[in-house]
Formats: structure tokens, C-alpha cells, sequence
């Protein structure tokens, strides 16, 4: 049995343009972070996806398991209503 660490890549998906999204050990130290979309290449195991915007934060546990094959996931989504959209003024006359 090999005792060599496994890397594969990670990628986090945001639904939410300016959110921000962070990758966490298990100390709770901050390993990569960007804007909207996270591509790193980590060892495998157990790592926090932090999901930020403004004063609204989402954390989730996540496996990084062995694989060939990037690992592909979106943030956690924000409990954040829906965006009114004005309705339609009349017809123009």
C-alpha cells in the first residue's frame, strides 16, 4: 500500500457574482479564496467551503475524495428571498 498523498483538482461554482468563496483545513486556516469561482488542487480529504456575501456566510462540509477527474460543486446557497422585479409599466402611448 502506498503512503503517497493523492491530489485531485477542486472547483467551486458560486451562483452569486461578487460572493466570495473560501477553502478551509480542518484548523479553520484559509487554504485558497476567490471571487465567484475556486480552482485549486488540494490533497484529498475533508475540507470547509465558505460562501460570503456581505453579511450573509454558508459553511458545508466537504470530501475530497481520490479520483482522475476535476471535482466540480457549487458554494452553499444563501437563504436570500427572491429579487423583486418591478412589474411592466403600461403601454407606451
Amino acid at each position: 500500500m502506498s503512503s503517497e498523498v493523492r491530489e485531485r483538482r477542486l472547483v467551486v461554482q458560486s451562483d452569486y457574482p461578487m460572493a466570495e468563496i473560501q477553502l478551509l483545513d480542518g484548523r479553520g486556516v484559509v487554504l485558497a479564496r476567490a471571487v465567484e469561482h475556486l480552482s485549486v488542487s488540494l490533497p484529498c480529504g475533508y475540507y470547509i467551503i465558505r460562501h460570503s456575501a456581505g453579511s450573509h456566510v454558508k459553511e458545508t462540509l466537504l470530501e475530497l475524495p481520490p479520483g482522475d477527474t476535476d471535482l466540480w460543486t457549487h458554494a452553499p446557497p444563501f437563504d436570500l428571498p427572491a429579487p423583486r422585479v418591478p412589474p411592466p409599466s403600461g403601454n407606451p402611448s
